[in-house]
């Protein structure tokens, strides 16, 4: 699965680092989530970047 992590952390003008502390995750897990290499993230770390970035969690996934 695809996810919008960068194109959402973009908007905020936010590094990978930066999400990554807001999240409470790794700057790695954001790095392989935006290169389509971590397609079995769990629900948790979706969450926890969702909510660091203000959106909904369903708005991470691309259609």
């Amino acid at each position: 699965m695809k996810y919008r992590v960068r194109e959402l952390r973009k908007e905020k003008r936010w590094s990978q680092g930066e999400l990554a502390e807001k999240a409470g995750i790794s700057r790695g897990n954001i790095a392989r989530l935006e290169k389509g290499e971590d397609v079995a993230t769990t629900t948790g770390t979706l969450k926890k970047i969702s909510d660091a970035l203000g959106v909904p969690m369903d708005s991470l996934y691309l259609p």
